[in-house]
């Protein structure tokens, strides 16, 4: 991944980080579905860059990753989040530094085995 977006949350009293979370993700979930490239693929990619925080686990920021600035752009992220404008910063999309390690997680959905059924004598 070669650029990345930064989007920071910002609460107030009338909407604490806990429910920005969740309106913010679910648009931003909502237009990885909407521009994925493959049947269970994105080219994008979400990080939470200040995980762990004590304030609230998943902190203030998420940052979402791809190998190409247009991939960002196509991504349109201002416009999923113009709705909370007033909620969220959101960067101009940057290069990612080149003496930054990379850390990759995958999720992988794997099917549970059928249930069996049992008899009873």
């Amino acid at each position: 991944m070669k650029y990345y977006l930064e989007i920071t949350l910002l609460p107030d009293v009338e909407a604490n980080l806990g429910f920005l979370w969740q309106k913010i993700y679910q648009q931003i979930h909502i237009a990885l579905v909407d521009n994925k490239i493959g049947e269970n693929e994105s080219a994008v990619a979400v990080a939470f860059s200040r995980y762990g925080e004590k304030l609230f686990p998943l902190g203030d920021q998420l940052r979402l990753f791809a190998k190409t600035e247009i991939q960002l752009n196509e991504l349109n992220i201002p416009t999923w989040l113009s709705r909370f404008k007033d909620y969220v910063h959101i960067k101009s999309i940057k290069p990612v530094p080149e003496k930054i390690t990379h850390v990759c997680f995958i999720r992988e959905h794997v099917k549970g085995e059928a249930g069996i059924e049992k008899n009873a004598s």
